[in-house]
Parts: structure tokens; sequence; C-alpha cells
């Protein structure tokens, strides 16, 4: 099994060509990207989690529900990508954020104050 102690791929991946590849729900935890090529590729529900995009070209990539949490994208190319699922999350922590009182916000703040 690859990737440390065996968790994830901790696939290599920097600068290979993957141009139009498909690659759906697959485990890409930990791997490396580093100046790949994605353009109009398929990673709709894949796992990124800690893996290193920099410098890829992802134009008119579909990357719809995969997960990015602790992934470096550093000077990542986007033009066009497919984040929908991504950007329907962003949009409900915002509406949530607005409909919040602002007084239940800082309460417990307020509290450590007076005592």
């Amino acid at each position: 099994m690859r990737g440390e102690f065996g968790i994830g791929s901790a696939a290599q991946y920097g600068s290979a060509d993957l141009k139009k590849a498909v690659h759906v729900n697959e485990n890409f935890r930990r791997a490396n990207f580093t100046s790949a090529d994605m353009r109009e590729s398929d990673f709709s529900g894949s796992t990124f989690n800690g893996a290193y995009l920099e410098k890829a070209v992802a134009y008119k990539a579909n990357f719809s529900c995969a997960d990015f949490s602790d992934t470096l994208m550093d000077r990542m190319s986007l033009l066009e990508v497919s984040l929908l699922e991504l950007l329907f999350k962003v949009l409900i922590l915002v509406m949530l954020f607005l409909t919040i009182p602002r007084n239940w916000l800082f309460a417990s703040m307020q509290v450590e104050r007076i005592q």
C-alpha cells in the first residue's frame, strides 16, 4: 500500500500530463500535483486532503464534490473550473453567518469581560 503509514496515495503527479483524464471518486490524499497539466479533466468526488497542487493548470477541470481540506493550491490556475459543490457550501456558510443575530456571536466574549 502506498503512502505514509498506508494512509492515502502520496502518488507523484508532478509535471504530469493529465489532460482530459477521468479520475472520479479517487483518493489523492497527500498526492503531489505540482505543475501538473489537468486541463479539461474530471476529478469530481475525489479526495485531495493534504495534496500539493502548486502551479497546476486546471483550465475547465471538473472538481465538483471534491474534498480540498488542507490542500496547498498556491499559484494554481483555476479558470472556468467547476467547483459547484464547494461554492454551494460557501454560500450556505455566508447565509448562516448573516442570519445569526450579532449578540449570539459575541455573547461569550461579553460574559468573560464581566467576570
